[in-house]
Formats: C-alpha cells, structure tokens, sequence
C-alpha cells in the first residue's frame, strides 16, 4: 500500500516559517481553514489496487505515431500501431479512436474497390483448380459461403469475421481472379 501523503510536512518543506504562520492562522471573520484542518478533511490518497495508474500521466509514446500515421492517412500502418497499443492497454481511448477511424477509412476503400455490395459474386475456378489455389482458412471459408445468389453484403453478414478482414478477403479474392462480380 503507498504511504499517505503528508500535507503537514511537504508545506514545512516548501513553504517560509512567514507563510507557516499565516496559513495556521487565519484572519479574524475568514472562513479559511487552517492546512492542518484541510488535511484531516482530505480523502486519503488513492491505493495502487485504484485506478490511478501513472500510466495515465505518460502517453504511450506509439501514440505520437499513430497521429502521425492519420494525419499521413496511411490507415493501414496506424490501424497495426493502434492494435500494438490496444494490446499492452485496452483502455486507452485514443487508440480505440484510432482504430475505429482507421477501420472506417479501410473498409469504405475497400467498398469502393468492390463497388456495390449489393453484387452477386461467383466462383470463376473450377472445383479441381481450388485446391491448387493454396488458400488460407479464411479465404476458403468466405469461398464456401459463395453460392451465386448471396450478395457481398450477404456473405459479409454471413462469415460472422470482422467487417474488414471480410471485406479484405473478398477484394483478395476477386483481385485473384478466384472470384467474379455479377
């Protein structure tokens, strides 16, 4: 547990015997209450099992970084300083921003890239050549969910992935020549 803080003795150390003795007595008729008063009505400090982190004082210096990598709108490198952060403090609201925004600004280039998601995707391989095609588990599953009539939005909903890992996959996916937009 930290040690209390002692008012009493950090104003002997900073403060002339002068000022000592005004404080400790105040003027006739003032409501001024002696440091000494003011001390015993003072909530004790916070304990380290508080929330009172120093951390809170000293920015992450990843932060200065991330700021950097927005106002670039590089969002693909400022979304991976945001996550670094988010991993070592899951609190840490400029981050969450950060990654929020960089989310944002990605999936609508993305959107963009696609065009409507209201289009039909179809598979543009035969089923021999898939296995050749040497697919990651989460291509493969956004190719099953592929069945000529869901739309991207439809398959987006469906893969149950984050937004943005979807999306990326699809446009892998189509830029591959694995898919077609109908």
């Amino acid at each position: 547990m930290a040690p209390g803080f002692d008012v009493d003795a950090y104003a002997r150390e900073s403060m002339s015997d002068a000022d000592l003795a005004q404080l400790a007595s105040p003027a006739p008729g003032s409501d001024v209450r002696p440091a000494s008063d003011l001390a015993k009505t003072a909530p004790p400090p916070p304990h380290d099992d508080e929330k009172s982190d120093v951390r809170l004082l000293a920015r992450d210096p990843r932060s200065e970084e991330l700021a950097d990598l927005l106002a670039d709108k590089d969002y693909r490198s400022a979304l991976v300083v945001a996550e670094e952060i988010l991993a070592d403090d899951p609190n840490d609201m400029d981050a969450k921003e950060g990654m929020l925004r960089c989310q944002a600004e990605l999936e609508s280039v993305y959107v963009k890239r696609l065009g409507s998601l209201l289009q039909v995707p179809s598979i543009a391989v035969s089923m021999k050549e898939i296995p050749s095609l040497a697919l990651d588990n989460r291509s493969a599953f956004i190719l099953s969910l592929v069945d000529g009539v869901s739309t991207l939005d439809m398959i987006l909903d469906m893969s149950g992935m984050q937004r943005l890992e979807a999306l990326r996959v699809l446009h892998e996916l189509i830029q591959h020549g694995t898919l077609t937009l109908a």
